[in-house]
């Protein structure tokens, strides 16, 4: 799963753009780019526009996630094996706690979006916890 979704990502930085953001986020919600535009203006208004909010922050996450192991996998290339292995339990353990990404038709509901919240925030402990990666560690 590293990589798929950084070929459109600048490997010389640690953030997705925003553009790469919105193509992403519409990927996934099956909005287009101006619909989104439209509940990204309004984050407060209602619940559709919280959960497409909350879902912007969190594919940034899984996206700057992508980008962080890219890098740590050049710097440690011997340990690909052990960080893809640790992404995958991440990603497996994030759903069991938080819930399965909804699917794009689903109605945006205050349950959808709190698990949009979890999600993003044990994605970026992720982030974290790659970054400060050294060595391989067996797990």
């Amino acid at each position: 799963m590293v990589g798929a979704s950084l070929a459109s990502c600048a490997t010389s930085q640690m953030s997705p753009t925003h553009g790469e953001v919105l193509a992403e986020l519409s990927r996934r919600s099956l909005l287009s780019r101006e619909q989104l535009e439209q509940h990204l203006s309004r984050c407060a208004q209602d619940e559709q526009s919280r959960f497409v909010c909350a879902s912007r922050d969190q594919v940034e996450s899984d996206l700057k996630l992508e980008l962080v192991a890219a890098d740590k996998l050049r710097e440690l290339p011997g340990c690909r094996l052990t960080i893809e292995r640790k992404l995958w339990r991440f990603r497996h353990n994030r759903d069991e706690k938080c819930g399965r990404p909804p699917e794009a038709s689903a109605p945006a509901t205050a349950e959808l979006t709190q698990q949009v919240l979890c999600a993003n925030e044990a994605t970026q402990r992720m982030i974290k916890d790659v970054l400060h990666e050294t060595r391989c560690r067996a797990r």
